[in-house]
């Protein structure tokens, strides 16, 4: 997700978070075309005429099952990276964060409980992709439950058109050297991703189509039943994003309308049935109509 200091979210890239304080709106994260074997990157940009020098950051928390490993080992982050052509940032300086903390599962956003950088590095981009390699100068200490990767910087000046960082290939693994980037396959990796950020329902087209049922002080309650592809790993309802202040719902042949109420709730706990609702301005009386949601991304938001 992209995060602002007010909790705002929105999605932005699988697995990953995209902070600035007080400024995601003037933040773009977007898939571009990588380098070698790896035929994508994320490229994080700071949107032209932004005069923000608030920093941005770019990281991943793993889960603490996933952190253990590292206890009383020696690490290193390996990535590829480039700067845009305006990328504002004195002497083009990245900074490349290994960082441990003694909570669970916990977000960069909110902090780790004792957080301490095991790396933090200063990396020099050029507008051409370089491979970087930086270790620890020791090892992770016994207490760390919690380990995360974050990539920061710190603009300057007014952003022109090309004001971004690219980084794809990352790979934390244990020792002080690099080795080959370990792939894994597909299905597993799409598995992975849809456990923290699942598209139900995308962009401005007309379903999931949600029909009224007439029952008790419901009669202008509009529901239908969603289906996660993979169970969540923890339950946080559903979040909608890119909600446009009108034309938000469609009734066929009748009319547009906004909502006075919309949500969600789970069926089954963390399982993958939820039920989402809406609750018209104008109530439709006795009457039944279908309404399907217009300007609406629907997500199921699992994120730590």
């Amino acid at each position: 997700p992209v995060i602002n200091n007010t909790a705002s979210t929105a999605y932005s890239a699988d697995r990953w978070e995209t902070l600035r304080s007080g400024y995601a709106t003037n933040i773009t994260t977007s898939r571009q075309t990588g380098t070698g074997q790896f035929p994508y990157c994320a490229r994080i940009a700071r949107n032209s005429g932004d005069t923000s020098t608030s920093s941005f950051a770019f990281g991943q928390p793993f889960e603490s099952i996933n952190s253990y490993k590292f206890v009383g080992q020696y690490v290193t982050l390996g990535f590829w990276a480039r700067k845009g052509a305006n990328y504002s940032p004195a002497s083009s300086i990245l900074q490349a964060i290994v960082r441990h903390g003694t909570g669970t599962d916990q977000s960069f956003r909110g902090g780790f409980s004792n957080g301490t950088d095991a790396i933090n590095n200063n990396i020099t981009l050029t507008t051409s992709w370089q491979y970087f390699s930086v270790s620890s100068s020791a090892v992770i200490p016994s207490n760390a439950t919690q380990l995360g990767i974050l990539f920061q910087w710190f603009p300057s000046g007014t952003a022109g058109a090309a004001d971004y960082v690219e980084i794809t290939g990352v790979q934390l693994e244990i020792g002080t050297g690099s080795s080959p980037y370990e792939f894994i396959n597909y299905s597993e990796e799409l598995s992975l991703c849809q456990r923290y950020y699942a598209v139900i329902k995308d962009g401005v087209g007309n379903l999931p189509a949600m029909y009224r049922f007439n029952y008790g002080g419901e009669d202008n309650r509009y529901i239908c039943d969603l289906t996660l592809p993979v169970p969540p790993r923890i339950s946080n309802g559903i979040n909608f994003t890119q909600i446009a202040p009108a034309n938000l719902i469609h009734k066929p042949m009748v009319r547009w309308d906004g909502y006075s109420n919309i949500g969600a709730a789970s069926l089954g706990g963390t399982h993958t049935q939820y039920t989402l609702w809406v609750y018209p301005n104008v109530n439709d009386g006795a009457s039944f109509y279908a309404i399907y949601l217009y300007g609406v991304g629907i997500y199921y938001n699992g994120e730590l």
